[in-house]
């Protein structure tokens, strides 16, 4: 047998697997200083505002493909209109549907991003990534939906109660 290969202190072993340290690639957001909250305000903005315009995007798509009427109904008036919008309660199909669409095309828009960078496109243009407060790593995806955004979106469907 030949001692090279057999010798423990030898650091080149041709029949060992590939090892790779992964957690010295991992980028750390420690030494980033922690957004104003101004900027998180900002950037919220600009992440509604995107979004706002892609709802109106897909209602003017919809509008143009199957000839409805859509927005005279959505902003149609209350004393005239039976099928007025904003009169819908808690149990009614259209509050889960509208809250539904919005939590989809705002993660058609950033669910990359977020789960990749843990930016959004706001978060994205003001240089702010979310992070893990105790390890300053980024949030994982499923921590960002349940603990960020999902209780955003309740609060949506208690809102259309008032």
């Amino acid at each position: 047998m030949n001692s090279t290969y057999m010798d423990s202190s030898n650091s080149c072993n041709p029949y060992a697997t590939p090892q790779t340290d992964l957690g010295r690639n991992k980028p750390s957001f420690s030494h980033h200083p922690l957004a104003t909250r101004f900027k998180r305000l900002v950037a919220i903005a600009i992440d509604m505002g995107i979004l706002l315009l892609a709802e109106l995007l897909v209602l003017l798509a919809i509008d143009a493909i199957f000839g409805t009427n859509f927005f005279n109904e959505f902003w149609g008036d209350p004393e005239e209109d039976d099928t007025y919008l904003f009169e819908t309660g808690l149990f009614s199909p259209l509050v889960y549907l509208s809250v539904a669409s919005e939590m989809l095309i705002f993660f058609v828009i950033n669910g990359y991003f977020l789960a990749t960078r843990g930016q959004s496109l706001g978060k994205m243009a003001l240089n702010i990534v979310i992070v893990d407060s105790k390890t300053n790593e980024l949030s994982s995806f499923p921590n960002l939906f349940l603990f960020r955004y999902l209780p955003f979106w309740g609060t949506l469907i208690i809102g259309h109660l008032y």
